[in-house]
């Protein structure tokens, strides 16, 4: 049950933090591979590249059921393009440490950080107020995929506008995700 499916307006997860048990409808998922990387009965190591939706977790539970595997298990949150190691990790007491001065804030991450295994496209200040209306624009860019390709879209200025697909036949960026602040930045109107 870690999950923020709800059953009755409460997420599945705090059901389970109550103790509680509560039957589930099986849903479709994407799994788009699963691979056993380690093997060395009882442990297993599994390598899953997923759509949304699928809970790891979930996952596990339903294999620790099975009698010949071990119970107790352990998720590695280890996804494309993120590269997040325990070493690098803060403990909470160095966090509430800093809570008074705000020296916490030198152990975030920039946002763009997790995109870092996309493209990124370089737009000018009259593309920007367009991308950031939620226009396609004309952008050259080269790239080594063909057809459209996921990007993260940077003003001149270094700030990070958003997402956007680009297709490198037709030079055509179409905007996927705006940033609020880029939006506020760009002079866009809010409504």
């Amino acid at each position: 049950m870690y999950s923020a499916i709800k059953k009755d307006g409460q997420p599945l997860y705090k059901l389970a933090r109550q103790g509680k048990n509560v039957p589930r409808e099986p849903r479709r998922v994407t799994v788009k591979s699963l691979t056993l990387t380690e093997w060395d009965p009882p442990d297993f190591q599994l390598r899953i590249e997923c759509g949304s939706g699928f809970y790891a977790r979930s996952l596990a539970h339903d294999l620790g059921q099975e009698p010949r595997l071990r119970r107790a298990y352990d998720i590695a949150p280890s996804r494309k393009g993120r590269e997040f190691h325990i070493e690098d990790s803060v403990s909470i007491d160095e966090l509430t440490a800093g809570a008074n001065d705000d020296s916490w804030t030198r152990h975030l991450l920039k946002p763009d950080y997790v995109l870092k295994h996309f493209d990124a496209i370089c737009i000018g200040s009259q593309q920007t107020a367009a991308f950031t209306h939620g226009r396609a624009i004309d952008v050259a860019h080269n790239s080594s995929e063909s057809g459209e390709v996921q990007v993260s879209v940077y003003a001149k200025s270094g700030e990070l506008l958003g997402l956007g697909f680009h297709d490198a036949a037709t030079s055509r960026l179409r905007p996927a995700k705006v940033f609020h602040a880029a939006i506020e930045s760009s002079g866009a109107t809010q409504i």
